[in-house]
């Protein structure tokens, strides 16, 4: 593999690292504020797929002997507003399900466009990105249940 195909590899593996780490920031922000028990484990057990899948980026960045590098703090910045402002006056289970679904969405149309824009590095690499986009869409789904 030439240096530009890794490099190419590596940064993709960033922006999975990133983007899960974002995932499992807005749910520690929102558990706090969280008072149904089924709604609290529904979000741990989303927490936990999102840090597996960072450990997933980590390590096959760490193939490569670099560490993961955030991109764009400005993006963790906006997302952490958005959360805070959405769930600042209204705790209730239907507007946490509906700032984490939005959220979600987002993830989803992100990893959609980034999976296309490196459309060159491999399936296995790729992957990543498809299980992201995978938790994404099962998360929608869960939070379903606590709208209305």
């Amino acid at each position: 593999m030439h240096q530009d195909e890794i490099n190419k590899e590596v940064e993709f593996l960033n922006i999975v690292y990133e983007d899960a780490q974002i995932g499992s920031e807005s749910i520690e922000y929102v558990t706090g504020k969280i008072e149904d028990a089924n709604m609290l484990k529904d979000l741990q057990n989303q927490h936990s797929q999102y840090t597996d899948l960072s450990n997933k980026a980590t390590s096959q960045i760490a193939n490569h002997n670099q560490v993961p590098k955030s991109r764009n703090s400005v993006s963790k910045a906006g997302l952490r507003s958005r959360v805070r402002f959405n769930t600042l006056m209204n705790k209730s289970n239907d507007n946490v399900a509906e700032v984490m679904i939005q959220e979600s969405m987002i993830g989803v149309i992100d990893m959609s466009r980034v999976l296309k824009q490196f459309s060159e590095i491999p399936q296995e690499t790729k992957q990543l990105g498809q299980e992201l986009i995978g938790i994404e869409e099962n998360n929608m789904q869960i939070m379903k249940q606590y709208l209305g």
